[in-house]
């Protein structure tokens, strides 16, 4: 990994010559990332290499399966091409192995599908995908529901590991921290090397740290030291909250001979020199060939602004006024600003805000579009997510997500938020208080089926007073075929509010006539304002 990383250095300096070898060693030596690239520069003509499709081919495949997304998502255009039954099933199965890796690419061409893009529906009626339902991302999954239900979590993460590394990189967090099942760092470090190799050098905090104290099996300062300097340089814009890498380098520094000490902080110099293009003069644009190492492992930080409005610095009153301020508002760029002024740390955009709380950021932004507030059977609030429409054109939302202690846990940007009310449509109206039968510190909520780790939703609905509309889906995804089903009632206060319970099981363990037997593990309650209604 560090051979790819000084190669990606000098090629964002310009310096093909220098770092293609680099790559091209880094490829042959097993390193997933590298032979990506290498396929991505036959395929493309990147990095001055001659376009030769079977050695594309050769480098993707490789890639692919070490779970390299960028791989993936390259494979599957080159199978969807060929217009085949095979092809096209192989291209199904790599597209949603990138996408599930949040592979920038992938998620672009899932937001055109949902605004309407024809070539993009078009794409994904060939490959036999409902666009409209796809699942959450991994690191979604990961960050929402494994706070809900770790221990399934962690079983299907299990599932989709061997084809996406990175379900490796959050299930060896899982079995680090003990999440879901018994802890085993040991057992951890080879799923987060693999995941390291594919592109997610987070990874390499955690190698280092079990490097460092022995939990890998051997101790080596040295490489503990070089693979927290990876990380530091190419993941500032993922956190990994479990393992600090600075502390990391400096406790190992202390460890080493003066000679590999020496030796270590001059890798550490040459790498900070090299890790991003110089600028240009002229243009302001950067160099040739640019090759973009820091693939976050959770998503890509906020877009800029479109030309077509001029969004000036954040402001509360400008927020709320922009959708006002022409039909082709934006507050695009607001986002970046807002962040930059009520940031509490400096890790990256998703966690910038983390510790604020939600009366403040309301008083700021106020009302989103939409809100998903998510308890367990108890009442207990496990999560709630906001969510702000940033266009006219709505290509893009703002979501914040919060914890039970209703402060900020991450925000990101995201798809646009045009809502589909047809899964709400003709659901059954219940009253507005019944919710009060799942509140907190209510004593007949921690009564009979609620003692319980598991509920059917026949049982819910007797509990709630009445049926609700049934949906299910089939979707395929990391070659797995899964059922996602969903109970739904509306209020009937006159707002747009809905009570619904969800879940999904194995496509081979699915009995239509037996949904009522299906277990929930919590409810939510959706929030839906005019600002992200669908349109």
């Amino acid at each position: 990994m560090a051979r790819y990383a000084y190669g990606v250095g000098l090629i964002n300096h310009n310096l093909v010559d220098l770092g293609l070898p680099l790559i091209k060693q880094a490829a042959a030596g097993g390193v997933a990332r590298a032979a990506g690239a290498l396929g991505h520069g036959y395929l493309t003509g990147a990095y001055g290499l001659p376009k030769d499709a079977a050695q594309a081919r050769m480098w993707l495949q490789q890639a692919a399966q070490a779970g390299e997304p960028g791989a993936d998502y390259d494979l599957g255009s080159i199978e969807f091409a060929e217009k085949t039954p095979a092809g096209l099933a192989a291209a199904r199965d790599h597209f949603l192995s990138s996408y599930l890796a949040s592979h920038p690419e992938a998620l672009e061409l899932l937001r055109r599908a949902k605004s309407g893009d024809a070539q993009a529906i078009a794409l994904f009626h060939d490959l036999k995908i409902n666009y409209s339902r796809m699942p959450p991302v991994l690191s979604v999954f990961y960050a929402t529901y494994g706070r809900k239900d770790p221990v399934r979590t962690r079983e299907q993460l299990q599932a989709f590991s061997g084809t996406v590394a990175a379900a490796s990189f959050f299930l060896a967090r899982m079995m680090w921290n003990g999440e879901g099942g018994p802890q085993d760092r040991r057992g951890a470090v080879p799923l987060f090397l693999r995941s390291a190799e594919a592109g997610y050098t987070a990874a390499l905090a955690y190698v280092g740290a079990a490097l460092l104290d022995g939990t890998a099996g051997v101790r080596s300062p040295y490489n503990a030291a070089a693979a927290s300097i990876i990380t530091q340089l190419y993941d500032t814009a993922t956190t990994t909250p479990e393992v600090n890498a600075e502390a990391v380098y400096n406790k190992a520094l202390q460890e080493l001979a003066p000679q590999q000490a020496a030796a270590i902080r001059q890798f550490r110099e040459t790498a900070i020199r090299i890790a991003l293009p110089e600028p240009q003069a002229s243009t302001g644009q950067p160099p040739p060939h640019t090759v973009n190492l820091a693939r976050n492992t959770t998503q890509s930080p906020p877009p800029a602004a479109p030309q077509t409005q001029a969004s000036g610095k954040f402001s509360a009153e400008a927020w709320r006024q922009a959708p006002l301020a022409s039909l082709n508002w934006s507050r695009e760029a607001m986002v970046r600003q807002f962040v930059d002024e009520y940031k509490t740390s400096d890790q990256g955009y998703e966690m910038a805000l983390a510790g604020l709380d939600r009366t403040r950021i309301l008083s700021l932004l106020g009302k989103p579009g939409s809100s998903d507030e998510d308890y367990d059977l108890h009442g207990g609030l496990w999560s709630i997510n906001d969510e702000y429409r940033l266009s006219a054109r709505n290509d893009h939302s703002y979501r914040i997500t919060y914890g039970a202690n209703r402060k900020v846990t991450a925000s990101l940007v995201e798809d646009g938020c045009n809502l589909d009310l047809s899964s709400f449509s003709d659901a059954p109206t219940i009253p507005a208080a019944a919710i009060g039968k799942f509140a907190a510190g209510n004593p007949e909520a921690k009564a009979t089926l609620f003692d319980s780790k598991k509920m059917t939703i026949a049982q819910f609905e007797a509990s709630i007073g009445a049926p609700g509309k049934h949906l299910s889906s089939t979707s395929v995804v990391g070659g797995m075929a899964w059922v996602g089903y969903e109970v739904s009632w509306r209020f009937d206060d006159g707002s747009h509010r809905y009570l619904t319970v969800s879940g999904h099981v194995a496509r081979s363990n699915w009995k239509e006539d037996k949904f009522d037997e299906e277990t929930i593990n919590g409810y939510s309650v959706v929030t839906l304002l005019p600002d992200c209604l669908a349109k």
